[in-house]
């Protein structure tokens, strides 16, 4: 069978050679007697590729060995010699072969040489007969060839070709998986190494931030501590001052010399403030207290306050306002006050003799208002920064960055974003500067409160001592232990009160033991006990749970407030405090105490057969329920006193009778103390954004009988509780 994959050709040439010696010539038309074995071939050759050319090889003693021809791939002829051949007539030697694998039949040939084409590989037969004189053939004679394949038509090379490549390919896979498993040791090793890097950087920066946060607050805590220093000194400095320039009598020079120090007392308290401003604003603890307010009169208010400052400094002020005169919108009075007094005090200060200030306002849905001065300008390398905290330029740039703290105008730029607004600065050196300003402007169409800028009127006091002189007088404890402090309030309180002093909280409670005093004023930071601490033992006393205390501290944080009033405080000041505001609560709080106390020995004495002398906390209890009560109504526009009467499960005058006995007041005077003690809690809890929501939530319409009733009873306009 012929290969059909891989096929070879192999071109035998067998030449025959007669030897005629040895048949005679009478023989050569007669009949053949010779056997076949007679007619094998006496010589085989085989012509063979060697280098670049052919050799011939004789292949006569392996044919005789193995009865077999071999034939390798590159042999070309194969010579046959044949011995006792007869010839015919015409001296050809007429004989055929054939290769049976081949299917071509028997093919004749007349000459000695014949060629093969096409021989299959493996073991071939080939047959050979000659023609007898007789016409007949004569027997055949085989002879084998065997043909090697190529070594690569062999089944061995052929798997070979598929087990190379396959073992080349399961190398190539093995060692790219190798190089992949290394690869991967090697990225999840330098994986677990930045991992461990990044979580180390994480750690680093999660504790670098936790320090960053505990500085901030340190840094917070420092400052309301210095502010909290500050403030009892500055009410030492501010108090006394006050009641010099309210006497007023004293010559002009001294008086204008206390009015110089009295307004720098107040700066100094104004930049503790500020300082204090951008701590909230750093922790976001600042929100936004809006009231309505009449927009021309605040800024007028506002501008007037300067006029004397730069009358004094010979520089020409212009105000310019282009508002509506009614137009009443919705405004934080204290930090707005804070915006337009740092940039005019900026303009002021930094400009000279014979220049000018203008303050130009226009706008109705929103202010815009540019303060503008001829001074000594900022020059472009420096301008960029003046909106950063504390920045002052280097210590040897222009003038136009010296002086100052470097936080006013970053006060400025972060109350204005507070707002919702925006401001931009431009400005040539020696030339001046203009600050602009935009706040969005929201209308109402509320009342406007009355405002008042951040001052103390010095012209006239307050008549707040109303005791007859000739009767005995109300006694005060003072629980104070900065020694100048308690000089200080004894000065204010000694013309009309019995002053007591102590120390702190343990003092107070020995000298209680001696005196039971009207009403106690007490500090919050004292050493050995605290003011809180003295404050839940008066109240867990029964004999001093009556007395009225007062808080007096320069600890002004909301959290301070709440815990006292948590804890049972009466009333609750912060320094520096105007001494007015602190007389008014004085006389209010030992008035309502007397009056609460002469309806019990009146009512005790009227009817001595009934048992009027309740338990002090039934009375509690039930003034607690009665308190509840009203404050869950108390907003409803038909709440009355026969509705909480009914209620409590009394009639009308009998509720008014027990009322009368326990507070000492008449029901309408305890529920206007209710309103007013409610919505002040309501304002120092920052829970009303205006005065107006104050004065709803406890039932009053009017939000100027509000503001009256408020100021007589606390010293101060509900609005400055919004600040």
């Amino acid at each position: 069978m012929i290969l059909n994959v891989f096929r070879l050709t192999l071109s035998i040439s067998f030449i025959l050679t007669l030897h005629s010696a040895t048949v005679p010539p009478d023989q050569r038309s007669g009949v053949a007697t010779q056997s076949v074995s007679e007619l094998d071939p006496t010589s085989i050759t085989i012509k063979r590729r060697k280098g670049s050319g052919y050799i011939d090889i004789d292949q006569m003693s392996d044919y005789k060995a193995h009865k077999m021809l071999s034939a390798f791939p590159g042999d070309i002829d194969i010579t046959f010699t044949l011995g006792n051949l007869p010839l015919d007539s015409l001296g050809q030697a007429n004989f055929e072969h054939r290769i049976p694998r081949l299917g071509t039949g028997w093919i004749a040939h007349t000459e000695r040489t014949f060629t093969i084409d096409n021989l299959p590989y493996g073991m071939n037969s080939m047959q050979l007969r000659y023609l007898l004189p007789n016409g007949e053939w004569s027997s055949e004679v085989t002879i084998n060839i065997k043909s090697t394949k190529p070594f690569f038509f062999n089944w061995w090379f052929k798997a070979l070709l598929v087990v190379i490549p396959l073992s080349v390919i399961w190398l190539f896979i093995r060692f790219r998986l190798r190089h992949l498993r290394r690869s991967k040791r090697e990225l999840t090793k330098e994986v677990k190494e930045k991992t461990a890097s990044l979580q180390a950087q994480a750690r680093s920066l999660e504790r670098q931030t936790e320090e960053l946060k505990e500085l901030g607050d340190a840094k917070s805590q420092f400052f309301a501590n210095i502010s909290h220093e500050f403030r009892t000194p500055l009410t030492l400095i501010l108090g006394p001052l006050h009641e010099l320039l309210k006497a007023n009598d004293l010559d002009e020079q001294k008086m204008t010399e206390l009015r110089r120090m009295y307004r720098n007392g107040r700066h100094l308290l104004n930049l503790t403030e500020e300082v204090l401003l951008l701590s909230k604003l750093e922790t976001s603890k600042l929100d936004l207290k809006v009231s309505p307010v009449n927009l021309v009169e605040f800024l007028r208010r506002i501008t007037s306050s300067f006029e004397s400052y730069a009358l004094a400094k010979g520089i020409v002020y212009e105000v310019e306002i282009e508002v509506d005169e009614g137009l009443v919108i919705q405004l934080d009075l204290k930090k707005a006050e804070k915006i337009f007094n740092n940039l005019l005090s900026n303009a002021l200060k930094f400009t000279d003799r014979d220049g000018v200030v203008n303050f130009r306002a226009v706008g109705s849905e929103t202010l815009e208002v540019t303060v503008s001065d001829t001074g000594k300008g900022i020059s472009k390398e420096h301008l960029p920064y003046v909106f950063d905290r504390f920045y002052q330029g280097p210590a040897n740039s222009m003038r136009e960055l010296q002086g100052g703290t470097g936080i006013g105008l970053a006060l400025v730029q972060e109350l204005t974003i507070l707002m919702g607004g925006s401001i931009s600065a431009e400005s040539e050196l020696s030339k001046g500067s203009a600050f602009k300003l935009n706040i969005p402007l929201v209308s109402t169409n509320e009342e406007p409160i009355l405002f008042e800028p951040d001052s103390v009127s010095l012209s006239t006091a307050t008549d707040v001592r109303t005791f007859n002189s000739q009767d005995q007088k109300p006694s005060i404890l003072i629980v104070e232990d900065n020694d100048d402090m308690t000089a200080y309030i004894s000065g204010l309180l000694k013309s009309d009160y019995e002053v007591i002093h102590a120390g702190n909280g343990l003092d107070a409670l020995e000298k209680l033991r001696e005196v039971l005093p009207d009403l106690i004023i007490s500090d919050v930071m004292m050493p050995e006990m605290d003011g809180f601490t003295f404050l839940e033992k008066l109240r867990a006393a029964d004999q001093f749970a009556a007395i009225p205390v007062i808080m007096l501290t320069a600890r002004a944080e909301q959290d301070d407030k709440l815990k006292a009033l948590t804890i049972g405080v009466d009333d609750y000041l912060t320094k520096p405090f105007v001494s007015e505001e602190l007389l008014v609560r004085v006389k209010n709080l030992i008035i309502n105490s007397q009056n609460r106390l002469s309806e019990e020995q009146r009512n005790s004495s009227i009817t001595p057969d009934i048992e009027q002398n309740l338990n002090s906390q039934i009375d509690i209890n039930w003034m607690k329920k009665v308190e509840e009560s009203a404050a869950a109504r108390i907003s409803n526009n038909d709440f009355s006193v026969d509705s909480l009467a009914e209620e409590m499960e009394l009639s009308t005058r009998q509720f008014q009778r027990k009322i009368k006995q326990i507070t000492g007041l008449t029901t309408t005077q305890y529920l206007q103390e209710l309103r007013l003690q409610l919505a002040r809690q309501g304002l120092e809890r920052q829970s009303f954004r205006t005065v107006q929501e104050a004065a709803l939530s406890v039932g009053l319409q009017s939000t100027k009988y509000f503001s009256k009733l408020f100021k007589a009873r606390f010293g101060k306009l509900p609005s400055e509780l919004l600040a």
